[in-house]
Order: C-alpha cells, then sequence, then structure tokens
C-alpha cells in the first residue's frame, strides 16, 4: 500500500505537468495529495489502480477549483441552515463525523434544486472538516419521520448524487435510515436506481428503536443530538 501510495501521488504530480505545464493542482490542493485518507479512498474506490485513481484525483481537484469548494463553506447558507433540514451530526467513538437529514423538513420549492444539491455538498464538506477519525469518513443519518411523497425531489437528487458519488468515493462508512416502513421502502425504491451498487449496500434501514440502540452502541451520550438521546 505504501508503494502504490507513492506511485499514485508522483503520477498526479506527473499528469498535472503533463496537463497544465507546470505543477498547477498539486501544488494547490497538495493537503490532499499528502494525506493518507483521501488518496487511500481513490485508490480503494478504483481497485488499486494507481493509473485510473490518479486521473480521478487530478479530475478531483480540477472539480474543487471549478465548483469552488475552497469558498462554498463561507457562502450564505442561512435561510437552508435555518430550516434545520440538514445537520453535522456528533463525533462517534472512532472521531467520525457526519449529517443528519431530516426529509420531512424538506421543501422542494424553498430554493432551486441546484442551490440544494450546493447545499448538500456543503453539508460534506462541513463534516469532513469536523472529523477526527484518521480514515476521514462520515456517516449519514436519514431521518424519514413524517416524511410525505411531497419531500421527495427528484431533480435535486439526480444533480447531487452524482456528484457526491463521483467526487467523494468511499467517504460513506455506512448511512442510517430510518423509521423502515411502506412509505420509507416506496421512496427508497424511487432514489435507489439513482445510487451505484457499492453506495446502496452502506445503507442500513432501521425502526426508531434499533436506530436509537445502534447510537447508544456508536456514539457517547455527549454526541447524541438531543432529539434522539
Amino acid at each position: 500500500q505504501g508503494e502504490r501510495m507513492r506511485g499514485l501521488r508522483q503520477r498526479v504530480v506527473d499528469l498535472d505537468r503533463e496537463s497544465n505545464g507546470a505543477l498547477v493542482y498539486s501544488v494547490r490542493y497538495g493537503h490532499l495529495l499528502q494525506s493518507d485518507a483521501f488518496m487511500g479512498r481513490y485508490l480503494e474506490s478504483r481497485e488499486a489502480n494507481v493509473e485510473v485513481a490518479a486521473r480521478k484525483v487530478l479530475a478531483h481537484f480540477e472539480w474543487r477549483q471549478e465548483y469552488a469548494i475552497d469558498s462554498i463553506m463561507q457562502e450564505d447558507w442561512s435561510d437552508l441552515d435555518r430550516s434545520g433540514e440538514l445537520k453535522l451530526a456528533g463525533l462517534d467513538r472512532e472521531g467520525h463525523s457526519g449529517w443528519i437529514w431530516k426529509l420531512s423538513l424538506h421543501d422542494p420549492n424553498r430554493t432551486t434544486a441546484e442551490r440544494a444539491a450546493r447545499h448538500i455538498v456543503t453539508m460534506m464538506e462541513r463534516a469532513l472538516a469536523h472529523n477526527t477519525a484518521e480514515d476521514q469518513r462520515i456517516v449519514g443519518i436519514c431521518d424519514c419521520t413524517n416524511v410525505t411523497p411531497r419531500n421527495l425531489d427528484l431533480a435535486m437528487l439526480r444533480i447531487a448524487i452524482p456528484v457526491l458519488q463521483e467526487q467523494y468515493p468511499e467517504v460513506q462508512i455506512r448511512t442510517l435510515l430510518f423509521p423502515s416502513g411502506w412509505l420509507t421502502a416506496s421512496l427508497w425504491g424511487v432514489i435507489q436506481p439513482l445510487l451505484a451498487e457499492k453506495t446502496r449496500d452502506k445503507f442500513q434501514f432501521m425502526t426508531q428503536t434499533e436506530f436509537k440502540q445502534s447510537l447508544k452502541q456508536h456514539y457517547e451520550p455527549a454526541q447524541i443530538d438531543e432529539e434522539y438521546g
């Protein structure tokens, strides 16, 4: 793994120089290039193929610049943050951060699908910045309590899901989805085709009781959101 990691870093640098005539992205995003957690996720997602992983890393660096990721957390998200739909979760016992998505609070008419998707990317960046785990992976929590079909926003999901899967490979440890039931299953039937198989396999469906038991297993009491404590 160490030799592959060194080879991956060198190949990204070489591709950067070949593509741009100088070291551009490998300097700008040197902190990511030197991160074993970040680079390791690309190796894992590309089955340790150094050449493919290197091209994906460089493409990600280019995307970060084009999508203005460096300043995304400084943008004014106050209106969407106030809705309470998306918020940071506490750290689990291993230091993994995460996010909580209260789907019943999602209103497809609150903002554009593009901006709603960008807010989800912002939450991903916030969660990663909050992370203290060595592997820098995160846990997702989808709270489907009181959700109705009007909360489903396919336009936003069709934008957000490809971005998350392509630009944040292997970041997700698991996503807890609760409470399981017929409506949750129906919504899952709509969303599932948009997800890659590896992503789908990381979703865990739970009852309310099972969800709270999982929180107690993985989190210290002080790190559990008061709504679920």
